[in-house]
Formats: C-alpha cells, sequence, structure tokens
C-alpha cells in the first residue's frame, strides 16, 4: 500500500518524475529478478502487481485529460528545442555562478543557451565514494542496482542524439528510440533533467562509499581518527554544492492571501473568473493567479504553460485591452463573470483606461473593492448564440482539372454578440469521389470568437483521384469531423481551369481585416484576413511543409505610414500564403503577423495580395489594396 501511495504521489507530482520513476522501477525488478529465488519472484511480483494496478487506476483519469489535449492539438516538443535542452558532456563540470569553491575554475562551462538546465556537476566528493563503493570484487546487489539507474540516467540526459560539439551529430541515442516507440515519452523537453536520476543514484551508491570507507578505517586506524575523516567527507561534500545565499520571494499564505480572493469563494462557484495585467511587472503574472486560484476554485481564464491551445493568445489580447468594448464582449461570450484588476500592477495608460470607461454602456458593474484590487462585474448574454446554428457547408460546383479543388467552411455570426468556439477548437474533413473511398484531411484550428456580422473561412482540399483525372464531373461527399458535425454531398463540373501562374487572371478583394484592440509599439501583432477570389482563375497554395510553389498566393504588408507621412518598410515575413488552391468564388482565412512601428501615434499600414511574392494584385488591377488605420501605444 505504501508502495501504491508514494508511486501516485510522485506521478502525481510531476511528469518528469513520473517517467524516471518508471525507468527505476524497471531496472530496479530487472536486477531483482535476477538475483533472488523463484519463489520470491512469484510472491512479491505480484504483490508489485497489485500495487502499481491500484496506482494506475488512480493516475490515469488525471493523465488523461492531458493525453486528450495533447493528441487534440497535436502538442510536441520540436527536435531543436530537445536538442537545445539536451546536456553535453561540459554540463557535468558546470556549476552556478553562486558555488562557493568552483565558480571562478567551472564557470567557463556553463551554457549560455539555457544555463540552469546546463547545470549538472555532481560533486567530486560524490563521485569518489561512489568508484570506492564500485571498485570491489564482490560488488553489493544495491551498488549494482543502483548504478546501473545512475548509467541509464547518465546516458538519456544527453537526449536523441550525442553532441560532441555543442550541435545535434547523427549519432542517435535511446532516448530518440523512446520518442519515437514510447507513447507519451515526448511530453518532456528538457532531457538533461535526466541526470535526476543520475544524482539519486550516486547519493545512493557514494553512501555505500562511505561504509566502505568507514569499514576499513576502523580496521587500520583508531576511532577518533576514523571519525575526523568521515566528518571531513561530510564537510566536503557539502562545501562542493553549497551556493552562496539568495534572496527569495515569498508567497501568500493564509491571512497573508490577499482579500479579494477570500471574497470570491463566497460567489457562486462556477462562475468565470478572469485577471489582469496578465503579464505584471516580473512577466510571470499567471503564475500568481493560478496558484491563488487554489484558494478559491472558480474556472480561471488566465493561465500559462509549455503549450498554449489556439485562442490562448487572442483571449490574453483581449484581456491587455480590457474595457475597450470588443474586448469585453469577448470576454462576456467567454462566459467571464468577474474580472479582477489589481490596479498597483497596471500602467498608468491602462489604469487611465479603467477610470475612463463608461461602465454602464459597457455593461459592467463593479462588484468589491479591496485596497487596489477592484473587481468588475460583467453582464451575462442573454442568449448566447451556438456554433451549429452557424456553419455551413459549401462544395465547389466547377472544379480545374488536374488541380487539387477546395471545399469551403464557413461559420457566419449574424447576431450582435461575439460567437465562442468553446473546446475542441479544431475541425477536419472526410472526403470521398464518386465512391471510390475516404480521405482524411489536416484538421484545422477554428477561432476561439467569431465577431458579430463577421464569416470565417475555412478551406480543406479535395483530391480527386487518378481515376477522376480525365472524367467530366464527379459526384463529392464531405463530412466535417471535430467541434463540427455536418454532411453534404454534390455532383462536381470538372473542367480546364487557367491559375495564378498567369497574372494577367488575378483578382481578389479582403473583405475583413481584424487587428488587435490594443497595439504596442515595438510588438508582433497578429492580423486576421478573408480574402475572396474575385477572378476566373485559381489560386495556387504554398502548402504545409512545402516552400517555393510557383504561383503561390498570399496576403502581405506593403508598408506603414506614420505621423507626419513618414514611410515605414513592413518587418520581415509579414506574409501569409494560402494553403490549399482557392477556386474562383472562394474565400480563404489568412493570419500573418508583422511588426508595429517603433514610435507611438496614428499610423496607416497597406494590404494588399501578392503573387510568388513578386506581383501585387493593385499592380494588375486585381482589386485587393486596402489601407488600415491604427493607433500604436506605448
Amino acid at each position: 500500500m505504501l508502495f501504491a501511495f508514494f508511486t501516485v504521489a510522485q506521478a502525481l507530482a510531476s511528469v518528469y518524475l513520473a517517467w524516471m520513476m518508471a525507468i527505476a522501477y524497471a531496472i530496479f525488478m530487472a536486477i531483482e529478478l535476477a538475483s533472488r529465488r523463484a519463489a520470491w519472484k512469484l510472491d512479491n511480483m505480484a504483490r508489485v502487481c497489485g500495487a502499481l494496478l491500484l496506482a494506475a487506476i488512480v493516475v490515469i483519469p488525471v493523465m488523461w485529460p492531458y493525453q486528450r489535449m495533447q493528441q487534440l492539438y497535436g502538442f510536441h516538443w520540436p527536435t531543436d528545442v530537445i536538442g537545445d535542452l539536451s546536456a553535453v558532456p561540459t554540463d557535468y563540470l558546470s556549476v552556478p555562478p553562486q558555488n562557493l569553491l568552483y565558480a571562478q575554475l567551472l564557470g567557463q562551462f556553463t551554457s549560455s543557451k539555457f544555463p540552469t538546465e546546463h547545470i549538472l556537476f555532481p560533486g567530486i566528493i560524490a563521485l569518489l565514494l561512489a568508484v570506492i563503493a564500485i571498485a570491489r570484487r564482490s560488488m553489493h546487489v544495491e551498488v549494482a542496482r543502483y548504478s546501473m539507474m545512475g548509467i541509464v540516467g547518465f546516458v538519456l540526459s544527453f537526449g536523441p542524439f550525442l553532441r560532441l560539439d555543442g550541435q545535434t551529430s547523427a549519432i542517435p541515442l535511446p532516448y530518440f528510440y523512446l520518442l519515437q516507440f514510447v507513447p507519451g515519452f515526448g511530453v518532456m523537453r528538457v532531457p538533461a533533467r535526466f541526470a535526476f536520476l543520475l544524482m539519486l543514484a550516486l547519493a545512493v551508491v557514494a553512501g555505500f562509499g562511505v561504509a566502505r570507507l568507514s569499514a576499513t578505517l576502523a580496521r587500520r586506524t583508531g576511532v577518533r581518527t576514523r571519525r575526523s575523516i568521515l566528518v571531513s567527507v561530510v564537510v566536503l561534500t557539502l562545501l562542493e554544492l553549497l551556493p552562496r545565499p539568495q534572496s527569495i520571494a515569498p508567497i501568500s499564505v493564509g491571512a497573508a492571501v490577499p482579500p479579494v480572493y477570500s471574497w470570491l469563494r463566497t460567489q457562486d462557484p462556477s462562475a468565470v473568473v478572469a485577471e489582469i495585467p496578465v503579464q505584471g511587472p516580473t512577466g510571470y503574472a499567471s503564475f500568481g493567479y493560478e496558484y491563488m486560484s487554489t484558494y478559491h476554485w472558480h474556472p480561471l481564464v488566465n493561465g500559462s504553460s509549455g503549450f498554449e491551445p489556439p485562442g490562448a493568445k487572442r483571449i490574453a489580447n483581449q484581456l491587455d485591452a480590457f474595457p475597450d468594448p470588443t474586448a469585453v464582449a469577448d470576454l462576456r461570450s467567454l462566459g467571464v463573470r468577474f474580472l479582477i484588476a489589481h490596479l498597483d500592477n497596471l500602467d498608468s495608460a491602462e489604469t487611465r483606461r479603467l477610470r475612463d470607461a463608461d461602465l454602464r454602456r459597457l455593461q459592467l458593474g463593479i462588484a468589491a473593492t479591496f485596497g487596489r484590487d477592484v473587481v468588475y462585474e460583467l453582464a451575462p448574454l442573454s442568449n448566447p448564440p451556438t456554433l451549429p446554428d452557424h456553419v455551413q457547408l459549401e462544395l465547389p460546383s466547377v472544379v480545374g482539372r488536374g488541380r487539387t479543388p477546395s471545399v469551403s467552411v464557413a461559420i457566419a455570426n449574424d447576431t450582435p454578440d461575439p460567437l465562442f468556439v468553446g473546446a475542441p477548437q479544431a475541425v477536419g474533413a472526410q472526403v470521398e469521389w464518386n465512391h471510390e473511398g475516404v480521405t482524411e484531411n489536416v484538421r484545422q484550428d477554428l477561432p476561439v470568437f467569431v465577431e458579430p456580422d463577421h464569416t470565417v473561412w475555412l478551406l480543406f482540399p479535395a483530391e480527386l483521384s487518378t481515376t477522376l483525372r480525365t472524367a467530366d464531373s464527379a459526384e463529392l461527399r464531405v463530412r466535417l469531423t471535430g467541434s463540427l458535425q455536418l454532411e453534404a454531398t454534390r455532383t462536381v463540373r470538372i473542367v480546364d481551369l487557367p491559375t495564378s501562374l498567369d497574372r494577367t487572371a488575378l483578382s481578389g478583394a479582403l473583405e475583413h481585416v481584424r487587428i488587435p484592440p490594443l497595439v504596442h509599439a515595438n510588438t508582433v501583432i497578429p492580423i486576421e484576413v478573408t480574402a475572396r477570389n474575385t477572378g476566373r482563375s485559381i489560386w495556387l497554395p504554398d502548402p504545409p511543409g512545402t516552400s517555393g510553389t510557383r504561383g503561390v498566393v498570399g496576403v502581405s504588408v506593403r508598408g506603414w505610414t506614420g505621423p507626419g507621412g513618414n514611410v515605414f518598410p513592413p518587418s520581415e515575413d509579414s506574409t501569409a500564403h494560402v494553403r490549399w488552391n482557392v477556386n474562383p468564388g472562394q474565400a480563404a482565412a489568412l493570419t500573418l503577423e508583422t511588426l508595429a512601428p517603433p514610435a507611438p501615434g496614428h499610423y496607416q499600414f497597406v494590404l494588399d495580395m501578392l503573387s510568388e511574392n513578386v506581383t501585387w494584385f493593385d499592380d494588375v488591377d486585381g482589386g485587393a489594396k486596402t489601407v488600415v488605420p491604427v493607433d500604436v501605444e506605448p
């Protein structure tokens, strides 16, 4: 029962430590089976398996939502990130700058990138003691067991590839195969932390080294000399790892918890809560909000983690813009009832916006005030719109021969309130031509909000089979999966159509352009665009995983105009390309990013459509040029 209890506690404390624990268990039991009698094996293995089964019954329901979200949104750590956070041999000589003994001597080995993850020096005394424990004719079974754990932790800390020169080399290590074949192993982004397993094992083996050293000294020296040497070993071991004192930020507990959270605990437990500022002076405000949520347990909009769902950035932008009317409307549609403004952590411009806001017009009230913490209450939506009532699946009537056509999904919000798209925020499409088999296409993210009187367009490829390349017509059936459950069938004509390779036929219109309600100077801003093909040619895409496709069509920022008529060039990569073929009459949604000007003021930027990053639609009378005004704040 204790084994099951501590297994559960360790797994719930940290996924990293859960994996290390699982590896340690496997090594422990392998050595155990190899060193014990058969009768012991059967009896005790049954108990161990029963305890692990009991632990799994508790842990799996907790871990399942994480696994579901990972699969739903495709969360995974890129190989280059894992490589940067894998150990290199010199990391085992690296010490923190606060180290008393070795900071100057070993400081040269400190990594310039993610330094805290690459400080793995175990101490010289511990290594010498481990050597003393291992260097004997008959090794104790526990020394063998923990030595094996240490070796495995050491090898895994180097990540998927051996890196001798600071760069990822072509020599794969066991970690690489675990990533490939063990489900869930890829949730860890810092392989260097497997040094924890090495440190645990080293501590145990070094303990056996102390025991052997003590026994040897007892035979060869007096009691006083033996005790002096052992005390010296302890002191040197501590000195090697002892850092200089550091300041630690206190965490509020008990009576020190701000009273606003005690007040929240007395409110309707289903009321959704949001807090501003999102980042705060230190940039880590969300961690504090998450901690304080354990005092009131309300659903919380704020949060921070290694992965963010697709709508997190948009919601953070709306919180930053509060009490902008659009931001308030979006938060109401999200279900937020209480918003806590921590005035001491807001800058003067944000405080001024709150002070000057017309609360009646915004349907806001002040529910409570606790010193510099103000609780705003948002009026609930009387009849919130629901997603299925606003979705239409549109199939093309004519497609180009030899070109993969697209099917359109339109989400049209014709209500006065924003349409909130709840999780899961992804949709896919299953395509079938002439009953020749179903093709599962890539899933696409939905926006977290659809604004009033706005339509969001999604495109999905509907690749023709080789048997239909020469046909004149075919029956197309499409079924949506994921967040949307719709199905449609249509007979489609297959004809010869020109493509965007013929630049004289380019024509498009930007029907919708959206930028965040609050734009800060010198920050990256996302721009959401809906572009419709108003010409007679097929727009060719830049599909995922490719580059340089001829005739590719996209939307780009042409430039900025600032106060006094000053012209600023756009930042690099201020372009987004269509991902699938866009037939005449179809619309496509794109999101591009550009860097705001470095100084505050009133600006305009120009958007236009672009072919092959060379030809502007406006230059061939394509009619897509659009001027967007924007106020940039400090």
